[in-house]
């Protein structure tokens, strides 16, 4: 029994070491993801041109006639950003900035930027959810699809898509 407890007593130093080591490291990973905003890109067939649509959940917003007039101004400011709405939800929780842009001319990555750099950081970045409308290539207007009286006959999804941003309302 005695040996048991000498060998279990040489390795308990190692053990608390890696225990040690264990539970610190994975803290900086998480620290560089609570930082990084998480970006979602998806596609979606729609009618009318090619755009693109990004939802930026920024937390920091006080008020929507100072704060959202700032943040709107600064990605209007942007190349390639074409509209600009804000969302405002309310004080303490996550307001969207809903950006429609030219994506060979600016990027989410861009936007974010300009966002976190205004009023010294005080506004941050959660998440960004980018939505590629695509034109449908089926909607040509062919005959088969409408009848005389210019009732579509194609079946049509009446589903929407959640907004994925309320979720992160009730982690944050």
């Amino acid at each position: 029994m005695k040996n048991i407890a000498i060998r279990l007593s040489a390795f308990l130093p190692i053990l608390v070491v890696l225990l040690v080591a264990a539970c610190t490291a994975p803290q900086a990973d998480e620290a560089t993801a609570a930082n990084s905003p998480l970006i979602i890109r998806t596609e979606q067939v729609a009618s009318g041109p090619e755009r693109y649509v990004a939802t930026l959940a920024i937390e920091g917003m006080g008020c929507e006639m100072m704060c959202g007039t700032k943040i709107a101004g600064a990605l209007n400011g942007l190349d390639g950003v074409l509209t600009t709405d804000i969302d405002f939800k309310g004080e303490g929780e996550l307001s969207n900035a809903v950006v429609e842009f030219d994506a060979t001319t600016v990027n989410e990555q861009q936007m974010i930027e300009v966002v976190t750099a205004l009023a010294s950081g005080h506004y941050k970045v959660k998440a960004v959810e980018v939505v590629h409308f695509k034109p449908d290539a089926n909607s040509k207007g062919s005959e088969e699809e409408n009848d005389e009286k210019g009732i579509s006959l194609k079946p049509s999804l009446g589903y929407r898509l959640p907004n994925i941003f309320s979720v992160f309302r009730f982690l944050f």
